[in-house]
Formats: structure tokens, sequence, C-alpha cells
């Protein structure tokens, strides 16, 4: 733990997390199909039980001291939706530059008549699902996970904060239930002698979980089965007051090390049978959201917190993680154009050089957008003993709750 009660080993994983994704996406556009970061997508499932377990921590306590449904509400929007209108500016920038005809700007993620194309536009804003469109969030196609996020508020809010151990334990078991069938998708319609169509398309899914960012109906069933084991689970996890002790150097560098490797192994090469249309891809994203992330989870909240310089450098990374998910996408367009316009008349160190140097500018606007938000909103990274109803009063220790775990970030 460092002085500013942060758990330093959460910072690193946010940050390995949320500055990974970048990666894929770029390689995604260059149509590097699967040579590295070939499942960063863990993060989103890391994300939820992280923030489920938050919600135990940070929150809990609260409701019981009288802590209402606006309170909440508004203590969530300022954590999350002040980068969602950043990110909102930044895409309608980039969406201006298309409808101008600007060609290294790209191509528009929204195909459609001017009307539904605004009111994408206020959906985005607003954080409604972009109905009409084959995305839930076309103009920034990365913040689909954050419209699950936000239902995962408002369950917790409206309801599973009350559930006791065993109501959350049976949750866990049926949302890993649902995820096992929708990962190995047995013909359900041979099982029960009917024609489904929402069967014969689970059927035809590959094995994974990948999913969520559209609005077909699979699309939507691989949102809510990522939502919901990692949201119950995560609060169980809480309540059951878990914690694995390992010394700091030494838990630090496992849980580093295990969560880089499970979200870098690639799909081709000796790691063929990992691609996402192999069965042994599913085991390998079932036994991951359902043990290792959990695992990784107590071992960081149970363990000792490096301090000093190696804190301020995983706080300071742990911090842009978000900043840089939430803008990065509206640099897809341009990447895309580079990709189709110029990647075949440079050998493969020239687009290598290419593809640090735009992971180099994602990093720099994320780095502006919190920046930003820092100078206007401060007070945004209130720590978790920050309690008091009055905002600006801070303990100066964290009370006895929080000493429960070794965790501590922004609520």
């Amino acid at each position: 733990m460092d002085k500013t009660n942060r758990n330093v080993i959460l910072d690193v994983m946010r940050s390995l997390a949320g500055l990974a994704v970048p990666m894929m996406h770029l390689r995604e556009g260059f149509g590097w199909t699967g040579e590295f970061c070939g499942h960063t997508y863990f993060a989103v499932e890391f994300y939820i039980l992280l923030m489920a377990y938050m919600f135990g921590a940070a929150y809990d306590r609260r409701w019981e001291e009288g802590m209402g449904l606006i309170d909440f509400a508004k203590r969530r929007l300022k954590r999350m939706h002040i980068l969602v209108l950043s990110s909102f500016v930044l895409s309608i920038a980039v969406w201006g530059l298309q409808l101008a005809g600007v060609a290294w700007a790209g191509k528009s993620f929204m195909n459609g008549s001017i009307w539904m194309q605004a009111w994408w536009v206020v959906a985005a804003l607003l954080m409604l699902p972009a109905a009409g469109n084959s995305m839930i969030a076309p103009l920034n196609a990365c913040s689909w996970t954050l419209y699950y996020q936000y239902l995962g508020n408002i369950l917790y809010a409206v309801g599973v904060r009350k559930f006791s151990k065993t109501a959350l334990a049976v949750a866990s078991a049926i949302s890993a239930l649902a995820a096992v069938v929708f990962v190995f998708h047995f013909d359900l319609n041979a099982l029960f002698g009917v024609k489904c169509e929402y069967f014969a398309h689970l059927a035809r899914r590959p094995h994974t979980l990948q999913g969520g960012w559209g609005m077909s109906d699979m699309e939507i069933t691989a949102g809510l089965v990522r939502l919901a084991f990692p949201l119950f689970f995560g609060l169980l996890l809480y309540r059951l007051g878990w914690r694995i002790r390992m010394p700091k150097s030494i838990a630090t560098a496992f849980v580093a090390v295990l969560f880089v490797t499970l979200m870098y192994i690639p799909g081709t090469g000796i790691f063929h049978p990992w691609r996402s249309e192999g069965w042994l891809n599913g085991y390998l994203e079932l036994s991951t959201m359902f043990f290792f992330l959990p695992l990784m989870l107590l071992i960081a909240v149970g363990s000792e917190s490096y301090g000093g310089r190696f804190a301020k450098v995983a706080r300071f990374f742990g911090e842009l993680s978000f900043p840089v998910y939430m803008s990065h996408y509206m640099f897809m367009p341009m990447h895309k154009y580079y990709v189709k316009t110029y990647s075949a008349n440079l050998p493969g160190w020239g687009n290598g050089l290419v593809f640090a140097g735009e992971y180099l500018v994602i990093l720099l606007i994320g780095y502006g957008v919190m920046k930003f938000w820092k100078t206007v909103l401060p007070q945004t990274a209130t720590s978790w003993h920050c309690r008091s109803k009055t905002e600006g009063e801070c303990r100066r220790k964290p009370p006895m709750w929080s000493r429960r775990t070794t965790m501590v970030i922004s609520p």
C-alpha cells in the first residue's frame, strides 16, 4: 500500500489491461490476425470484476449509512461519464472531418440517413444503445463496455446490493452455467426438439466469450454473459472477505506475468489451438473468467504493495489506462486509412515503426484527456476513505472497514 492508500498491484493490472486494448485495435487495422494481443479482450471481464468488488468495498457501508440512489448515481456519473464526454467531443471532431470529405480522417463508422446519424450522436452522449445501427456505439465503438458497466451499476443499486452471500453464490453459479452454454453452445434445438432461430444462431458461434459491441441477439447475449458472472462473483468475493497473502515482490511479479500471458496468448503459430474458433480457446476463456482473474484479484487485495517510485509509476499508468481506452478509437478511422493507402508500400519493419508511432500518439491523446479532467475536476480521484458527507473532508486514516482488504482505488 502506498501512502495515498492505493493498491499498487491493481494499478499494474489496470495499466496492463487498459493500455493493451489500443494495441489490439491497431493490430486488427493492419490485419495482423492473432500474432500478439490475441486475448486482450480479457480486460473487459477484469474491469467488471474489479468494479463489482469495488461496489462492496466502497459503497456497501455507505448504503447502510443512508446513501440514496441519487447520491450513488452522482458519484458514479462523476467517475465514469466525464470520459464519455471527452471521447464524445473527440469522436464528433473526427466525424465532422469525415462529413467534410477530409480523406485522411478515414471512413465514418456511422452509415445511415442524416436523421439516424443525428440520433446516434444523441445516443452516444446519453449512453443509450444506437437503435438502428449494427453497433451499440457507432460513434465510439470501444465504449460498448461502458454500456454494460452502466447496466451493472444500475443492477447493483436497485437490487444486487441487497443480495445475501447465498444469493450471490447462486447467481454466480447460474451465470457461470450460462457462460459455459454460451461458449460451448450445445445444440439446444436438437436437445429440446424445437426450431428456435436464437438457438440456431448460438450453435453457429465460435467457442469464445467475445462479443457485446453489436446489437444482434448474439452480441447482446455476449455482453450480458460477460457482465453477469464478474458482477455477482466480484461482489461475493468482497462479502466473503477472502484474500491471498504473498510477499509483495512475488505477488506483483506473479500477477503481472500471469495477466500478460493470458492477454497476449496469440491465436496463430504454435498457439493455433487457442484461436477463437477452437474448442480449447473456450476452456482458456472460461478458466480465465472463473479462476485466473479472481485469483489475481485476491492476491492483489491480500498482498502488501510497493511504495515509492514504483507506486507512483503504477498509479500514473493506472490512471492513464481509462482515458486511453475511452479516447483511442477516434484514431482508428485514420489508422485504417493509412493501412489501406500506404502500408503496402512499406516493409514490415516500417509498418512496425508506424504502429509504435501511432500507439505513442494514442497515449499522448489519453494523457491530454487525463490532464484536462484533473485540472477541471481535481476531486475526481477522491479515495475511498474520503467518505464523509462533506466532500472536502477526508479522514487522515482509513476506517477499520477498509482494512478488511488492502485495495483502495478511486470510487
